[in-house]
């Protein structure tokens, strides 16, 4: 009898190795696709667990088995390490022709473009859903369906929702590209000494002529970011968009119009209700932290500091008491300039900023709130400013950010154009944009307390 169990035990420890061999066997044919830069391999299938390695976006990788929303994988020097399944892509079987496919329902779905950074992406159309992780700007989504202000996006197989004011489709992207437009009756003005002027609309086209600054042509049309204008001897030459400023008659005839009307406004005295306000101004970034980089090298540290002294004057000017977070090139964390406010009891709190997109063609001004009871502030200003500048209207927008979520003052964060877009990087260096935007807030502002 005791020799039946020992043979009946020799023959369960033989079988352990295959029944894991079977668990092994049945993931072996599938593979993974990291969905994300610096993804953490873990030791164990939790968060809890140490880190092993990181991989990079793109990268495949075979499954070796599955546990609840993680994935054990073999990595390049045969150890196994564990990754988050919403962070990467599954491929059953063959992943070659899996991939074809996949790349041929993307071309034929509608696609978006995450335009925020560290976006949350949750489980349903509501800030009180579960958070499945976050998407970085710039990452192209496939959109399945639309509910209220929410958008359901498939992104790594993962599926979820995320706000509509933070993905732009490609819809969208095709509307402001806009491969061609005529413009009648319009001129541009050159900004530089010898800019050239070429025979086709790309930077590798034989150059016709070289204009100085202050030169001004006839334009006929807009072409993928260049203009078509008349030269003096008739011909047509391409010059780029970023290296000029355009004006049409008929908008320049608006303006007049629309500053007739704002000078009507301004003479209700925008003074008496600034006068004694407590308005803390915050220049976005500072000292080891540059913010956004220009395409020619703007640094948004140091055009947020010129925009906050444009403001500081004017509301200072007007009677108010105005405070800046900082005054010159000085990092500060977030917590310390959210106490500013706190500490001077501020009746407003204006953080300003620069944004940015991998998408050269992006333009805009948005402005940002958290609470609801900072809304009002928020579309007062964002009016203002366009009216002043006359930048695209990118809109009044929640926005999840330190210095406006964890603020108990009326609050608001504005990204004042793109340091992205070639154009509009030379728009916003100019000293009449920085003055335009500063009137806008300052009278936003005194809008805004007029009716509180």
């Amino acid at each position: 009898m005791q020799k039946k169990k020992l043979i009946f035990l020799i023959c369960i420890a033989l079988c352990f190795p295959w029944f894991e061999a079977i668990t092994i066997t049945e993931a072996a044919g599938k593979t993974i696709t990291v969905g994300a830069d610096n993804l953490n391999v873990r030791s164990g299938p939790g968060l809890e667990y140490e880190v092993v390695a990181t991989l990079n976006n793109g990268e495949v990788y075979s499954i070796v088995k599955e546990e609840d929303e993680w994935s054990q994988i073999l990595l390049d020097n045969d150890k196994k390490g564990w990754v988050a399944n919403y962070l990467i892509a599954k491929i059953d079987g063959d992943s070659s022709s899996t991939t074809d496919e996949k790349q041929e329902n993307e071309k034929s779905a509608n696609t978006g473009l995450i335009n925020v950074n560290s976006l949350n992406f949750r489980t349903a159309p509501s800030l009180d859903a579960a958070i499945v992780g976050k998407l970085d700007q710039g990452t192209v989504v496939t959109i399945l369906s639309e509910r209220d202000n929410w958008v359901e996006i498939q992104y790594a197989e993962q599926i979820g929702w995320v706000s509509e004011e933070y993905i732009q489709t490609s819809d969208e992207e095709e509307q402001s590209n806009g491969t061609e437009q005529t413009l009648e009756n319009s001129t541009l003005t050159i900004l530089h000494n010898g800019t050239n002027i070429r025979k086709n609309p790309n930077t590798q086209s034989t150059i016709l002529v070289r204009a100085n600054k202050g030169d001004t042509f006839k334009v006929n049309r807009f072409e993928n970011d260049w203009y078509e204008i008349q030269l003096s001897d008739g011909q047509m030459g391409y010059v780029a968009s970023w290296v000029v400023s355009a004006e049409e008659e008929e908008k320049e005839n608006e303006k007049e119009m629309n500053e007739t009307t704002i000078n009507q406004e301004t003479n209700t005295d925008w003074e008496q209700y600034l006068k004694n306000k407590k308005i803390v101004i915050d220049p976005g970034h500072g000292g080891k932290d540059d913010g956004t980089t220009g395409t020619k090298g703007t640094l948004e540290k140091e055009l947020t500091l010129e925009t906050a002294r444009h403001l500081f004057d004017k509301l200072k000017a007007a009677g108010a008491d105005v405070t800046l977070t900082r005054q010159r090139d000085k990092y500060l964390n977030l917590p310390y300039r959210v106490n500013v406010a706190n500490e001077q009891n501020a009746d407003a709190f204006i953080s300003l900023h620069y944004d940015s997109s991998k998408n050269e063609s992006v333009r805009g001004l948005t402005t940002y709130y958290y609470y609801p009871w900072q809304k009002e502030l928020a579309i007062n200003i964002h009016s203002a400013i366009i009216d002043e500048t006359e930048m695209k209207d990118r809109g009044t927008r929640f926005g999840d950010y330190y210095v406006i979520r964890e603020n108990n003052k009326k609050a608001v964060l504005i990204e004042l154009g793109y340091l992205s877009n070639p154009r509009e990087e030379l728009q916003v260096q100019s000293n009449q944009y920085q003055e335009s935007a500063a009137t806008g807030i300052y009278e936003g502002l005194a809008r805004y307390f007029k009716e509180n």
